[in-house]
């Protein structure tokens, strides 16, 4: 009965799938996220059930040939509710070599990525999962964790990626002298 339980709330994810060899780019037979997003519109509809979601991936994207940043800009003034069906998003910086490289502060790359989500529902009816896959290295999450707390606090007050304050660029408090070099 208790696995019988968790097998009933198990939550279902669809992510697109990682090219990173360019020979394969497009070529899955679900890889693009509004093809992903139609497909879980449908799956809900037809076995009526709400626990099959999306989960974005920034280097997937950009591993199929994508500029996730315009495909994200594009799909926020398409699909009102796309970020609603987003369970998950794997929040690295986009890159097609899928490198996990550790997030920086001040990357509004990031943030806009989020944003767009953000715009069409993500998080704004339930808790979501930001998830930052490491990499390599001596220090393979350097300030990502620290980023993404960020981006989620000025997500949350609906600030866009133009007016963020100096705080998301690493900037606490006065600054002294020129503040563009600061």
């Amino acid at each position: 009965p208790e696995l019988i339980d968790i097998a009933k709330n198990l939550q279902i994810v669809i992510e697109s799938p990682d090219a990173r060899d360019p020979t394969h780019a497009g070529l899955y037979l679900l890889w693009e996220p509004r093809q992903i997003y139609v497909a879980i519109k449908v799956i809900r509809k037809v076995l009526k059930t709400n626990r099959v979601w999306m989960l974005i991936d920034f280097e997937h994207i950009a591993t199929q040939g994508l500029d996730p940043i315009k495909e994200l800009e594009k799909i926020s003034k398409e699909i009102d509710d796309f970020g609603e069906l987003t369970l998950a998003c794997h929040s690295n910086a986009p890159n097609p070599s899928h490198a996990h490289l550790p997030l920086e502060l001040g990357d509004v790359r990031i943030y806009k990525l989020l944003y767009y989500l953000r715009k069409t529902g993500l998080g704004r009816n339930k808790s979501v999962y930001l998830i930052y896959e490491r990499g390599g290295g001596d220090d393979p999450f350097k300030q990502s964790v620290e980023v993404l707390r960020l981006c989620v606090k000025y997500l949350e007050l609906d600030v866009k990626p133009e007016d963020l304050p100096l705080e998301f660029f690493g900037v606490k408090g006065e600054v002294a002298g020129d503040i563009i070099r600061q």
